[in-house]
């Protein structure tokens, strides 16, 4: 826990500009650590259920959403779902991508009944749904990559494979879950050109395909006359940054206070590695990025190496993959939201009997000696 405590005692430390919000960071700050404490004592096999709880738990907050946008009278102009109340548009989908990455590991590490299969797979399908209509490029870059990694790296649970069987459980779910998906998200299409209607999926379309290529264009050399909005704000900021750096940093905060002047849509940097590069220079910047990056890809990396990897593993690793492009196109470092994904890691990786302390040759030695 102690490199964990690194970022989130400075971080709480960080809110000192902004006394109104203290109680907010301190409380934050409280549960975050007591959640991963807990979470550290908890044995590993008792872990094993939390993907399947995400699934649960993601899946009914997308269900909302979506009728949410049934329920409201503006559904007709939809570009972008959001909830009420709440008019963000990364929280939707990244919330249906989280749900996506568990649900896939799910399936590949263990078998089910049909029945299982197809609620995983309508799961999956209400997930997708909220992910596209969200709009969201990071959460769909962060979803491909995360789900790519977590399915390539995902070989069996320890308990799925029966005796004598032979056969890996994670053969007979996969299959099954993806061609009710195809069968699933066809009827979903259907469903949603009945309640929605043709001028809003248009819309949607459009405003998609632009912020794609304006993604792409940002290596062009006409890079501010790009159509979409939110890539030409981060020309205008990198550049603004890039102009503006200095090895020491500028002070807490100055980039968020100095939101205005980069014409963003709000007052923070949109990349937590360049705020705390900006704000407090190289050697924070090395702390923040070994405690948030290194560390826990290393972890990842030896677990990898060494044998079968499980749903939660998996998962667990696909999670911070997404969590890491949000990390670089929407977050702030004083975005908690994130570091949860980079605790999960340190409490599902950093145990005892695998990890940095005992990688494959210590365990080889191990198994040697008895």
């Amino acid at each position: 826990a102690l490199p964990v405590f690194l970022v989130l005692g400075p971080m709480t430390a960080l809110a000192l500009v902004a006394p109104t919000l203290m109680a907010t960071e301190i409380s934050y700050f409280l549960f975050l650590a007591a959640l991963l404490l807990a979470l550290a004592l908890v044995p590993l096999k008792r872990l094993s259920g939390l993907p399947l709880a995400v699934v649960a738990v993601g899946t009914v907050s997308c269900a909302l959403a979506l009728l949410n946008l049934a329920m409201n009278p503006v559904a007709g102009v939809l570009v972008r779902l959001t909830v009420a109340g709440n008019d963000n548009t990364i929280i939707v989908g990244n919330i249906g991508a989280t749900v996506i990455i568990a649900s896939f590991c799910v399936a590949a590490g263990r078998s089910a009944s049909r029945g299982a299969a197809f609620l995983l797979a309508l799961c999956v399908v209400i997930a997708l749904i909220c992910v596209v209509l969200s709009n969201t490029k990071s959460a769909i870059l962060g979803l491909v990559l995360g789900l790519s990694l977590a399915i390539a790296i995902t070989r069996r649970d320890d308990g799925s494979e029966k005796a004598g069987s032979g056969k890996a459980g994670n053969r007979s779910t996969l299959p099954a879950l993806s061609i009710l998906l195809c069968l699933m998200t066809a009827a979903a299409i259907v469903i949603l050109l009945s309640v929605i209607d043709f001028k809003s999926i248009q819309a949607l379309g459009t405003d998609f395909i632009d912020r794609i290529t304006g993604s792409i264009a940002l290596f062009d050399s006409d890079k501010l006359a790009v159509p979409d909005q939110s890539s030409r704000e981060r020309v205008t900021m990198l550049s603004e940054i890039w102009r503006k750096l200095t090895p020491g940093g500028l002070g807490i905060s100055t980039l968020a206070r100095e939101g205005g002047a980069f014409k963003l849509p709000g007052t923070y940097p949109h990349n937590s590695y360049i705020q705390v590069l900006y704000d407090l220079g190289t050697l924070p910047l090395a702390v923040y990025t070994i405690v948030i990056f290194v560390v826990p890809s290393v972890l990842m990396m030896q677990k990898v190496m060494s044998g079968p990897v499980s749903p939660l593993e998996s998962f667990t690793i696909g999670f911070f993959v997404l969590k890491q492009i949000d990390l670089l196109t929407h977050s702030t470092p004083y975005d908690w939201l994130n570091l949860i994904s980079m605790a999960l890691v340190y409490v599902v990786f950093a145990r005892p009997n695998y990890g940095i302390r005992a990688g494959p040759y210590s365990a080889s030695l191990a198994h040697r000696h008895g």
